[in-house]
């Protein structure tokens, strides 16, 4: 009799957290129209993209990695970890993260890790017995010679200040989520496209808001140009990213001038 009522309260719990996790994909609001395209035409049409005219909102891009330029507050040298020991990864990423203030407070970790499908990946450090507050956060850089993405050492300076951005950016959305709500947050992204695909998307127009859109745009375009990377992983970032026109249209709109370009 125990077994089954036992039975009973785990499957209606289940059903519950289905539910919960379906109305919960409604958190973000954005449309999704412009996905509607033939994926596999563009993938093949690597000439679609150097069409583009780049350079009339990226003017005059000066990639700079001299920090006199810039006046970097001490608390983002403060709290970057970097793990690497690599001057360029770690002067890239010093860059973009001055391009997010709100975040000067916290700590991240720049590391190696091996990942199977990405370049970079960022991940909270969750503790059920530590607030959000003093949370630590993780910005992993692929080191897997069979990997799936393309290779950092691929990526131009301001490439990297790009894709820097795009991670910083998750960051920035995980910040004020409780331990709880990254939970949640994990369970959805792993379970429902069109969740993952809204995240992207925030974490992209994001990346544009903070002035770090012409960086971006340069990345993703490589991945659409180059033969390095596998038809599979451009299938993924088209399905889930904005693409280099979408990108390009919002970037246009934004008035401030890219980092590459002062």
């Amino acid at each position: 009799m125990k077994t089954s009522a036992i039975k009973l309260l785990l499957s209606r719990g289940m059903k519950t957290l289905l539910i919960i996790l379906l109305f919960s994909t409604a958190e973000y609001h954005i449309s999704f129209a412009q996905l509607k395209y033939d994926t596999k035409a563009i993938i093949n049409d690597t000439s679609y993209y150097k069409k583009m005219s780049i350079d009339r909102i990226c003017q005059n891009k000066i990639l700079l990695q001299d920090f006199a330029f810039f006046k970097i507050d001490s608390k983002v040298y403060m709290n970057t970890l970097d793990y690497t020991k690599n001057d360029s990864l770690y002067k890239a990423f010093i860059l973009a993260r001055s391009a997010y203030p709100e975040l000067n407070d916290v700590v991240i970790k720049l590391k190696f890790r091996r990942l199977h499908k990405s370049t970079m990946e960022s991940y909270p450090s969750v503790s059920l017995f530590k607030s959000k507050h003093k949370r630590i956060y993780n910005i992993y850089i692929n080191k897997n010679i069979k990997r799936n993405g393309i290779s950092y050492k691929d990526l131009s300076f301001s490439m990297l200040i790009g894709w820097y951005s795009h991670e910083i950016a998750h960051i920035l959305d995980y910040k004020d989520r409780t331990n709880i709500g990254m939970l949640f947050y994990g369970l959805r992204y792993i379970t429902f496209n069109n969740y993952k695909r809204k995240a992207e998307y925030i974490a992209d127009s994001t990346a544009i808001h903070h002035c770090l859109g012409c960086e971006l745009i340069e990345g993703v375009q490589l991945c659409m140009d180059t033969d390095k990377i596998k038809k599979a992983y451009k299938r993924k970032l088209i399905k889930f990213y904005m693409s280099p026109a979408e990108l390009y249209e919002i970037t246009k709109r934004k008035s401030c001038i890219s980092m590459s370009s002062h």
